[in-house]
């Protein structure tokens, strides 16, 4: 697609991280709890000192990992064209899918966070489409009028909560 984005949208970061703050909190408490286990392990119980630096270990890869997904977030903006739109994969890669190319919508939760995973033909990854934009009802709005009713993105769109 050679023409200019119709719209660029960028998703709520706040919003976000509120969605996949239960995503996140897990991982973080199952890193505290993999980390007083190896003393337990170890015939050893446990001491304050290893219980403050599970903890501490926990929360510092729970926040950076946040702040590193904020990034993705901030960096991946979905842009949308009157032939289609444009977003990164779940690996972060940037692609272009034509309106007649997505084959299947469907919402999923990587890294926790609610997404439209779009599934098309001749790309091996679904790209992600962040349910948390800023403006969500006008990306639903234009995607109804330039992809059409019967398009997989805008069926799916319907029934999605934001």
């Amino acid at each position: 697609m050679v023409d200019q984005p119709l719209m660029a949208f960028r998703s709520d970061f706040r919003r976000a991280a509120k969605q996949s703050a239960p995503f996140w909190g897990s991982l973080g408490l199952l890193l505290v709890v993999v980390a007083l286990i190896g003393p337990l392990l170890a015939d050893s119980s446990p001491l304050f000192s290893d219980l403050a630096a599970a903890i501490l270990v926990g929360l510092a890869a729970s926040l950076a990992i946040t702040v590193l997904f904020g990034l993705r977030l901030s960096l991946c903006p979905v842009k949308l064209y009157a032939g289609g739109l444009r977003c990164c994969n779940l690996l972060g890669i940037r692609r272009t899918v034509l309106w007649e190319d997505m084959a299947l919508a469907e919402v999923g939760r990587p890294y926790g966070l609610p997404c439209m995973d779009i599934q098309s033909r001749g790309n091996l990854l679904p790209i992600a489409v962040p349910l948390a934009l800023r403006d969500v009802s006008a990306f639903r709005r234009l995607v109804a009028r330039h992809a059409g009713s019967g398009n997989p993105l805008a069926q799916a769109l319907e029934t999605a909560e934001d």
